[in-house]
């Protein structure tokens, strides 16, 4: 019976779902602060950097928050405070910016976890020959860079959108995966024929679906072990490191990374293992970076061998003498998973 109970316990493990994306909280209580002041503390409590340098830093503002998601949380800073929020496009950077031209502006907006979704452009085409008219919503998409997104994939007939009780036509084209760089997405929604009596879009709703990971595992190795020796298993995914040789100059790692069976699937020019970062480490606290030097060796029955090389530099660079005094780093993405983001986005005027 407890050989059983074992192999339950095991078996329900392996199917757990991989980790969902979770917003960020945010407090603060009523104290009266700066601008500075208030971004620096939804910062922290986030670990997501608030850039202020451009902002009225010492403008004087009295928020109360009581356990709120991160974009809602400076989605209100700004408002409160009268600032324009400013984010890269590719998610990377975001800032506070005020001053006599800058202002608070609200955008059709809706938060989901850790992601934030957003309207920010509608266009108006006139074919002149055919006479047939065409719009455009631009939506812009970030999130929280403790998901790494690597796909995201709008399925054809996920999107609605209505004039008051009126279904206005969305054009469904084909869907495809779309790759993500860094922790933003823009996308874009046609509707065809929308009458011109039309001044606004009373609800646009859909969904986004992204492929990607919740989390980065790292593994760390002894470089004088390989095979099954060097083997270690985190959150589902295996990692064993098969080689680690020299020809000249070249060091060369190879690991052989396995992941759960159920993940989605990836076409031959679709991989997550672009993503991975890897490192030597000395004894003594150096390190010897891998410069981009790799290659994906290709899928064998579910597992991903990948070649990491190290170049020895004998004059500013790190050399080698005993392969025993380095251990080998790698960060690699967690269970993939695809993780749907339902959106709604209300009120938004057209040209």
């Amino acid at each position: 019976m407890q050989n059983l109970a074992v192999l339950i316990l095991l078996a329900w493990l392996a199917g757990q779902e991989p980790p969902k994306p979770e917003a960020s909280r945010v407090s603060l209580d009523a104290s009266s602060r700066t601008v500075a002041e208030a971004a620096a503390s939804i910062a922290k409590q986030s670990n997501i950097p608030i850039d202020t340098s451009r902002a009225v830093a010492d403008r004087p503002v009295q928020l109360k928050l009581a356990d709120v998601a991160f974009w809602e949380a400076l989605e209100r800073l700004a408002k409160d405070s009268n600032h324009r929020l400013g984010i890269s496009a590719q998610g990377t950077k975001i800032a506070l910016i005020g001053g006599p031209n800058e202002s608070y502006r609200a955008v059709p907006m809706d938060v989901q976890g850790p992601f934030r979704i957003s309207a920010r452009k509608t266009l108006g085409k006139l074919d002149l020959e055919t006479g047939q008219s065409s719009t455009e919503v631009q939506i812009d998409l970030f999130w929280e860079p403790t998901f790494k997104a690597f796909y995201a994939e709008l399925p054809a007939n996920s999107v609605s959108a209505w004039d008051g009780q009126k279904k206005l036509p969305v054009v469904t084209d084909g869907s495809g995966k779309m790759p993500v760089n860094g922790a933003a997405l823009e996308a874009s929604i046609h509707l065809d024929g929308v009458p011109r009596e039309v001044k606004r879009i009373s609800r646009l709703e859909g969904e986004i679906r992204f492929t990607g990971t919740a989390q980065m595992l790292q593994f760390t190795f002894a470089t004088d072990a390989a095979g099954e020796q060097a083997t270690a298993k985190r959150e589902g995914v295996t990692a064993t490191l098969r080689k680690f040789e020299r020809k000249g100059r070249i060091w060369t790692v190879l690991v052989e990374l396995e992941y759960p069976k159920d993940g989605p699937e990836f076409e031959s020019f679709q991989s997550f293992l672009l993503d991975n970062q890897c490192w030597l480490v000395h004894r003594d606290g150096r390190r010897f970076a891998n410069q981009g030097l790799f290659e994906l060796l290709g899928e064998r029955n579910g597992k991903y061998p990948v070649a990491y090389r190290f170049v020895e530099n004998d004059k500013d660079g790190p050399v080698i003498a005993d392969p025993k005094d380095w251990q080998f780093v790698l960060r690699t993405p967690g269970r993939i998973t695809v993780v749907p983001v339902k959106f709604q986005l209300r009120d938004i005027s057209l040209p």
